[in-house]
């Protein structure tokens, strides 16, 4: 279960952020067939995210133009976007309390 409203919205937010749309949608509807029990479940969907803590993945979007933080609940199939930016963003957050529990 996942939300592709954040996603949109950050795609929309700047027009900058257009090349995003495709990869992003891409990616959400690969994730929400996906049946994540773990993380190496998640290394067989995308070998190059990033276990951040947490029960956070972090996916390299757009050739690692940007990064897409989400947590994830295995025991109820459930993925909530917590943050979603540029590469150069994401090395000034941190991304294991981003966008809160």
């Amino acid at each position: 279960m996942i939300s592709r409203k954040r996603l949109q919205e950050f795609w929309e937010s700047d027009p900058r952020f257009l090349d995003s749309q495709a990869a992003l949608i891409a990616w959400h509807a690969e994730a929400e067939r996906a049946q994540w029990t773990c993380f190496a479940d998640i290394k067989a969907f995308h070998a190059k995210a990033s276990l951040i803590g947490n029960s956070r993945a972090c996916f390299n979007v757009c050739n690692n133009k940007y990064r897409l933080i989400v947590a994830i609940d295995y025991n109820h199939g459930i993925v909530l976007v917590k943050w979603i930016g540029t590469h150069k963003e994401y090395d000034r957050i941190d991304a294991a309390t981003i966008g809160g529990i």
